[in-house]
């Protein structure tokens, strides 16, 4: 009975952290250097929206919480990580009309999900104004910010980007950064969920990184640079929207 008890009140937490976000307030100085051309810019990261299930539909109340609490805090600019899809069903067009929400530019890179329906997300974004990055650099306010393409892997390696300029690196997936030591200012990765299930913040045993635990989450060190894991936003554990110990995380970088 105890036994029960227990895995109930697991599960009615784990579902009420789901939507229970977090702000990381990061600075530049936690990377590297101060572009001191932008001082006073905000760029907000997001990544691995994931609300959708063919099962259990859409996570609205989830993404409302979201956009209210992004636009408080008032970013420059949103980059977006990729995986803003979960796999492909009538409710991905979804996720688009909230994002169209954010009071601010977009700057995205795709992830493993979104080939699921890949066709859907590139239209969305292009009727949103959103600039992807597919193995690309662009500049923003001074800053480049370059993006690898994670639903084409084999594309990305021979990308060079002006390492002479300050620069934000985004790649869905930590596994590339490392695996290719790039080096950048900042890099910014999600993929990972930070496990989506982690006990109590000390081991998870769902990774799906080649590094297991090492890269799972947070700022983490590679090679002479400095790269940020978030834990992402939404996900499943089947059909399940639930998250333990690994709360959703809103990335905020002030300069």
């Amino acid at each position: 009975m105890f036994a029960v008890v227990f895995l109930l009140l697991c599960l009615a937490y784990a579902l009420f952290e789901y939507q229970w976000f977090k702000v990381v307030r990061l600075n530049a100085h936690d990377f590297s250097k101060q572009a001191h051309s932008v001082n006073g810019m905000r760029v907000v990261f997001l990544t691995d929206f994931q609300y959708d299930h063919k099962l259990v539909g859409f996570r609205h109340h989830a993404m409302k919480c979201l956009i209210k609490k992004v636009n408080h805090l008032k970013p420059d600019l949103v980059i977006l990580g990729g995986d803003i899809i979960h796999k492909k069903n009538k409710y991905n067009h979804l996720v688009f009309q909230y994002l169209a929400q954010f009071d601010a530019p977009m700057i995205s890179v795709l992830g493993n999900h979104d080939a699921c329906d890949l066709k859907l997300v590139l239209s969305e974004f292009d009727k949103l104004g959103v600039t992807v990055l597919r193995n690309e650099a662009v500049l923003f306010n001074g800053i480049q910010i370059v993006g690898y393409d994670n639903t084409c892997v084999e594309r990305s390696n021979n990308f060079e980007f002006n390492d002479e300029l300050y620069t934000i690196v985004v790649s869905h997936s930590p596994d590339f950064i490392v695996d290719h030591k790039i080096q950048a200012d900042i890099m910014l990765s999600g993929h990972l969920h930070g496990g989506q299930i982690n006990f109590f913040g000390l081991y998870s045993p769902i990774t799906n990184s080649r590094y297991k635990q090492k890269f799972l989450h947070g700022l983490k060190s590679v090679e002479q640079s400095k790269i940020y894991i978030s834990s992402g936003l939404g996900g499943y554990v089947g059909f399940l929207p639930i998250r333990f110990f690994v709360r959703p995380e809103i990335v905020c970088i002030d300069f």
